[in-house]
C-alpha cells in the first residue's frame, strides 16, 4: 500500500476507513477515493442506520459529481447549483465602491447572504437601471455620488429634488 502523499490525502483516507468498514476493500479501490469520501459523509451522518448497499449502488451508477450532488440534496433537501469562481483585479480606489455596493446589497438583501449573491443584486440593479435609458451620463453621476459617500452613511434618506 502507497503512503498519502499530504495531510489531507491521509485524513480522507482515514474517514474513509472509519466510517465505511462494512464495505470490502476491494470495491472502495474500484471505486476510487473521491467517491468512497462522499459515501463516508453519509455513513458519518447516518451511524447505524446507513445503508449501505442503496449508497453503494448509487456510487457505483453515477459519476463523482452526480454523486456529490446527490450526497449535496441529502444533506440540505435542495438541488445543487454548479457554481464557477471568478476572481477580478481591482485598485486600491476602487475597493471602497465596490465594498460599499456589496455592502449596500446585502442590506437590501435583508440578511447575510453570499458576497456572490450580493454582486447578483448589484449587476441586476445596473440592468435595470440601463434598461430604463437612464442614460451614461446620470450612471456615471450615481457612481461618483456613492464612491464619495461615507461608508457610516444612512442609506433611507430620500435623494434632494432638482
Amino acid at each position: 500500500m502507497k503512503l498519502p502523499k499530504s495531510p489531507c490525502m491521509a485524513y480522507c483516507l482515514m474517514s474513509i476507513h472509519d466510517h465505511l468498514k462494512q464495505i470490502p476493500a476491494a470495491e472502495i479501490e474500484d471505486l476510487g477515493w473521491s467517491k468512497a469520501l462522499e459515501l463516508a459523509k453519509v455513513a458519518r451522518s447516518e451511524g447505524r442506520h446507513f445503508d449501505c448497499a442503496t449508497w453503494l449502488h448509487k456510487a457505483k451508477e453515477r459519476t463523482k459529481e452526480e454523486l456529490k450532488e446527490e450526497v449535496y440534496k441529502y444533506f440540505t433537501g435542495e438541488d445543487y447549483e454548479p457554481y464557477e469562481m471568478v476572481y477580478f483585479k481591482l485598485f486600491e480606489s476602487q475597493l471602497p465602491t465596490v465594498e460599499r455596493a456589496l455592502y449596500v446589497a446585502s442590506r437590501m438583501a435583508g440578511t447575510e447572504r453570499s458576497r456572490g449573491y450580493c454582486l447578483e443584486l448589484v449587476c441586476a440593479d445596473f440592468l435595470a437601471f440601463d434598461e430604463a435609458g437612464a442614460g451614461a451620463g446620470r450612471m456615471a453621476m450615481s457612481k461618483v455620488r456613492v464612491a464619495r459617500e461615507p461608508a457610516g452613511a444612512p442609506q433611507d434618506q430620500a435623494e434632494p429634488a432638482r
